[in-house]
């Protein structure tokens, strides 16, 4: 099967700085995942750097899989997560965050995977994503809050 690409822009009332600061935090993660995909993390870093690995179980319902990702070019404004094991043949998700104006931050997510043909959790994962960054789109605002009021 050839690759896919799946691709989400969305923006919230939260300074770049602030917004960074959330997303660069690896146990997130979980917070941002709605059900019934699950996450439970075996090893994780406790901020984002190039080289930094993260292991999870990652499922749906009662499927649940190895995961673990590898943090490559993590920037100012921007890192990239790829699947070193898990059910895709491939996976590599860009994040890149922009100022829209002081108060306003965009988030643009951008997955390129292949896939496993006969993996259905893969599958799964797949078409559940436009579900996963709505979700994330709820969700930023008040995570954002807890966070800022937390720190």
């Amino acid at each position: 099967m050839p690759t896919q690409v799946f691709e989400h822009t969305y923006t919230v009332q939260a300074p770049l700085s602030q917004v960074l600061s959330l997303f660069y935090t690896p146990s997130v993660l979980a917070q941002m995942t709605p059900p019934p995909v699950t996450v439970k993390f075996q090893v994780l870093p406790p901020c984002l750097e190039s080289g930094a690995t993260m292991e999870m179980r990652i499922g749906v319902g009662p499927m649940t899989t190895e995961w673990i990702a590898h943090f490559a070019d993590v920037g100012s404004t921007r890192f990239v997560d790829e699947q070193v094991k898990g059910p895709f043949l491939s996976w590599i998700h860009e994040h890149d965050f922009r100022p829209v104006s002081p108060d306003v931050t965009e988030i643009r997510d951008r997955i390129t995977a292949s896939f496993r043909q006969q993996d259905i959790l893969c599958w799964l994962l797949w078409v559940g994503l436009p579900a996963l960054f709505l979700f994330r789109r709820w969700r930023t605002p008040g995570l954002l809050a807890q966070y800022h009021a937390r720190n």
